[in-house]
């Protein structure tokens, strides 16, 4: 039996160029439709590690024409949550419990979230929960951080 969830599985099983990522992508969105709205393309998908893109267009734009804050907070939800996917083995489950963002600039562009924790817990000593804190960072087409959210999940064995 893998301790890979199907997510990840089906993320190795497709090439990895633009064409795999879309094919993922448009399947993250299939389970997860409220995704969908900031038209998110996962680019990188490894354990402890994920980067999404997200364009700007019509739909996520707030009243000042810039990428709307809760569109962002979104693309960072997707990003902690494809990673926690590739990350958190089946003989756990994992939810998210809190949120804390920080808006640091205007977001004009499209964006690319990130994220990343610096080291894997140790799932096997999880026996009764445990908080895991991803910290995921999102740029704008010339490499500026707009958005810094930290992202704690609560994990428990299933």
């Amino acid at each position: 039996m893998s301790l890979q969830t199907a997510t990840y599985r089906a993320w190795q099983r497709l090439p990895d160029n633009p064409l795999g990522h879309a094919v993922f992508s448009l399947g993250m969105v299939a389970r997860v439709p409220y995704f969908s709205t900031v038209l998110p393309t996962v680019t990188a998908l490894e354990p402890g590690h994920c980067e999404v893109a997200a364009p700007k267009w019509y739909g996520i734009r707030n009243h000042l024409g810039t990428f709307h804050a809760i569109a962002a907070c979104n693309l960072a939800e997707i990003a902690m949550g494809m990673l926690c996917e590739a990350t958190v083995p089946t003989t756990h489950r994992w939810i998210p419990k809190a949120m804390n963002v920080e808006y640091l600039a205007k977001a004009e562009t499209g964006l690319r979230a990130e994220a990343r924790i610096a080291e894997l817990p140790d799932f096997a000593a999880i026996t009764e929960g445990a908080d895991l804190t991803v910290p995921v960072h999102i740029r704008d087409k010339a490499g500026t951080e707009v958005v810094r959210a930290q992202i704690t999940t609560w994990v428990t064995p299933r």
